[in-house]
C-alpha cells in the first residue's frame, strides 16, 4: 500500500443512490485522484423508521433552522452531480484479495460476505465512544466538553485500528455546527490515508460493541429535557456577557530578569500578536492593533526604550480588510512581513521601504485560501511556511499545513503529509519558530477550551520534504500573569520575551 501509483480496489457500501454531500465529496475526491477503482454496493436501502424521541427531533429541527447554512453536510447531492453507479452484483466472492479496502459509508454493519479485504473495513467514528451514535457530539454538548473527536477507523483481522483522527473545539451552543464542521473535515480523511499509505494503520484502539460500523441510538426525552435547561442557561449567560462585557487583549514583555511590563491598550482598542525584531541596536514590537468600532485590525509598532518603557503606537499598515499576526523577519539585509490577511483570502508578503514605518506589497504568495497565522522558517537551505487553513466548513484552529520552497519568492510545494497537525490543542501557530538547546521549537495555541487559551512549545523532531513530526514539551498557562485569562503568542529577541494576554472589561467603561 505504500506505492501511491497503484489503484486501490475499493468496495463502497452505501444506503442509497443519492448521498449526503459529505459522502458525495469523499467519492468525488477518490474518483478525481486516479488512485481508486470503486465498486458500489447498496445494502439495506431503507433506514430505520425511528429518528429519535420527540424532544430530540424537536431540538434537531430548531437547531438546524437557526444555525444551518448552505453546504450543510446532510443535504443530499443534486441529481445532476450524483455519481454514476456500476451494476451491483447479487453476490461477492468471499476472497480477501477481491478488494483492497471496504469503505463503509452506510449506516449499517458491514455484511459478513464483504468483511474480508486486504486493508480491512474502513468506517468513520464521530464523537464520544460512549455517546449517542445516532446523535454524535450531543454528549460533548451536554457535558460542555470543550473537545470533540472524529476519526477514520479500520477493522483488520478483527482488531480495530485508528487510521486517522482529528480533534476540534466543541461549539457550546449548537449540535448542528459541531456535526457540520466535523463531517466536512472527515470527508478528507480517506484520500489523506491513501496518499500517505498503510503505515498509518499502527494504532490499535479499544472500542465498544459497535466494531466495524456504528449502532443506532438516540437520547431519551428525559435527557433532552435536562439538556434544554443546560443549553438555555448557557445561552442566557453568554448573551448577558456579550451585552455588558468584552474581551481586551494586551501585550506584556520582559527582559528575563524582571517581571512582565504590561502594555495596556486604550479602552476602544486591543493589542495582540506581538512580534519582536531588532535593527540598529533598537528593538521594535510589531503587533495587531484592533479598533472595536471598525471591527478591524491594523499593524502598528512600538519601540522598546532603553529605560524599559515603550514609545507610542504608530500604524504602519492598514487595508480595507482585517490585518493581524505581523510575522516580521530580516532576510539578506532587508525586512519583510507576512501579516494575516484572511479577510482578503490571501497570504501576502510585504517589504519594508523605510523600516519600520513604510511597507509595500512585494508578492502574493497564495490566493483563494482561508489561512491564518502564517509562520516562516528557513532551515536546511529551504523556506518552510507553516499556516493554518480551514477547508470547507472547517475551523481555522484545527489543522496546520506546511509548504516549502527553494526561494522566498518561488513556487511553494505542499507537504505530502498535509495537514501535518490535525488537533485543535496544538495546531494553530503562536509565534516564530526558534532554536533552544539545539532543537527547533514551534510555539502553538491551545484553543479547545477557548480561543487562544494557552501556549504549547512543540519540539520539531523531523522536518524534511517527506516527513514531519513534533511533540509538545512544555505548556504555558495564562496564569503566568495575575488576572490573565488567555495567552496565544510568544516571541523573543535580543534578550526580550513578549507575550499577549486577555482580560474582561465592561463595554461602557
Amino acid at each position: 500500500m505504500n506505492n501511491i501509483n497503484k489503484k486501490f480496489k475499493i468496495a463502497v457500501l452505501i444506503n442509497s443512490y443519492t448521498l449526503e454531500k459529505w459522502k458525495h465529496k469523499i467519492l468525488n475526491d477518490l474518483q478525481n485522484s486516479n488512485i481508486a477503482d470503486m465498486s458500489f454496493f447498496l445494502i439495506n436501502e431503507k433506514d430505520e423508521k425511528n429518528s429519535g424521541n420527540f424532544l430530540y427531533r424537536l431540538y434537531e429541527k430548531l437547531d438546524r433552522n437557526v444555525f444551518s447554512k448552505s453546504g450543510a453536510f446532510k443535504e443530499l447531492a443534486e441529481e445532476e452531480n450524483a455519481l454514476e453507479m456500476v451494476e451491483i452484483p447479487n453476490q461477492v466472492q468471499n476472497d480477501e484479495n477481491n478488494f483492497d479496502i471496504i469503505l463503509n459509508l452506510s449506516k449499517k454493519k458491514c455484511p459478513d460476505s464483504l468483511k474480508k479485504a486486504k486493508y480491512g473495513v474502513w468506517f468513520f467514528s464521530f464523537g464520544d465512544e460512549n455517546g449517542f451514535l445516532k446523535a454524535p457530539f450531543l454528549k460533548e454538548l451536554y457535558e460542555n466538553n470543550p473537545l470533540s473527536k472524529c476519526s477514520l477507523d479500520a477493522l483488520i483481522d478483527n482488531e480495530e485500528k485508528v487510521l486517522y483522527s482529528s480533534y476540534s473545539s466543541t461549539n457550546p451552543f449548537s449540535l448542528y455546527i459541531n456535526q457540520n464542521k466535523n463531517y466536512w473535515k472527515a470527508s478528507d480523511f480517506v484520500l489523506r490515508c491513501l496518499k500517505v499509505g498503510a503505515d498509518l494503520c499502527v494504532c490499535p484502539v479499544q472500542k465498544g460493541a459497535h466494531a466495524g460500523a456504528p449502532l443506532l441510538c438516540y437520547p431519551s426525552n428525559l435527557f433532552m429535557f435536562i439538556f434544554f435547561i443546560k443549553l438555555a442557561t448557557r445561552m442566557f449567560l453568554q448573551k448577558a456577557k456579550n451585552k455588558f462585557l468584552k474581551e481586551q487583549w494586551f501585550i506584556a514583555f520582559t527582559n528575563k530578569f524582571h517581571s512582565f511590563n504590561i502594555i495596556n491598550p486604550p479602552k476602544n482598542r486591543f493589542f495582540a500578536d506581538p512580534f519582536l525584531i531588532q535593527n540598529k541596536q533598537k528593538t521594535y514590537i510589531f503587533f495587531e492593533d484592533y479598533y472595536y468600532e471598525k471591527n478591524k485590525g491594523v499593524i502598528s509598532y512600538m519601540e522598546i526604550l532603553s529605560n524599559g518603557a515603550f514609545s507610542k503606537p504608530k500604524t504602519v499598515l492598514e487595508k480595507d480588510y482585517h490585518l493581524s499576526y505581523p510575522f516580521v523577519f530580516e532576510e539578506y539585509g532587508k525586512f519583510y512581513m507576512i501579516p494575516e490577511t484572511l479577510g482578503n483570502r490571501t497570504i501576502e508578503l510585504y517589504e519594508a521601504v523605510d523600516f519600520p514605518e513604510q511597507w509595500k506589497l512585494k508578492k502574493v504568495l497564495f490566493r483563494d485560501i482561508n489561512a491564518v497565522d502564517s509562520t516562516l522558517l528557513k532551515y536546511n537551505g529551504k523556506y518552510w511556511l507553516f499556516t493554518n487553513i480551514a477547508e470547507k466548513a472547517g475551523y481555522l484552529c484545527d489543522e496546520l499545513f506546511l509548504f516549502y520552497s527553494d526561494s522566498l519568492f518561488g513556487q511553494w510545494i505542499s507537504h505530502p503529509k498535509n495537514p501535518i497537525v490535525s488537533d485543535v490543542r496544538t495546531a494553530r501557530c503562536a509565534g516564530k519558530i526558534f532554536i533552544y538547546n539545539g532543537d527547533l521549537i514551534r510555539p502553538s495555541q491551545e484553543t479547545s477550551i477557548r480561543y487562544g487559551y494557552s501556549l504549547n512549545f512543540n519540539k520539531i523532531e523531523s522536518l524534511s520534504e517527506k516527513a514531519y513530526k513534533e511533540k509538545t514539551i512544555r505548556k504555558i498557562k495564562p496564569e503566568s500573569i495575575k488576572g490573565n485569562l488567555a495567552v496565544h503568542t510568544y516571541n523573543s529577541e535580543n534578550g526580550f520575551e513578549i507575550i499577549d494576554g486577555m482580560k474582561i472589561i465592561g463595554k461602557h467603561i
